[in-house]
């Protein structure tokens, strides 16, 4: 599951290769800019049933470190005998 999305967001970034080869040419480093694809590639991800969920700048420990998403994912599990 994972590896699929991670293989559908890369089509999603192929297909912003004009921007990204703009950005690399010029030496730009646009995060904020990728968060956004990030944001749109989740919600057609949620809308699609792919995705169960996504937050955003989730404190993951007491010291206060953040990551940028946290993506839920529903997993199914097939057993046969």
């Amino acid at each position: 599951m994972m590896i699929n999305l991670i293989e559908r967001f890369k089509a999603h970034l192929q297909a912003r290769e004009d921007a990204l080869r703009c950005f690399c040419d010029r030496g730009v480093q646009v995060e904020g800019w990728f968060k956004g694809e990030m944001l749109v590639f989740l919600e057609k991800e949620i809308a699609n049933d792919r995705v169960q969920d996504f937050d955003r700048e989730v404190r993951i420990n007491p010291d206060g470190e953040r990551v940028d998403f946290l993506v839920a994912v529903c997993l199914a599990f097939v057993c046969a005998s």
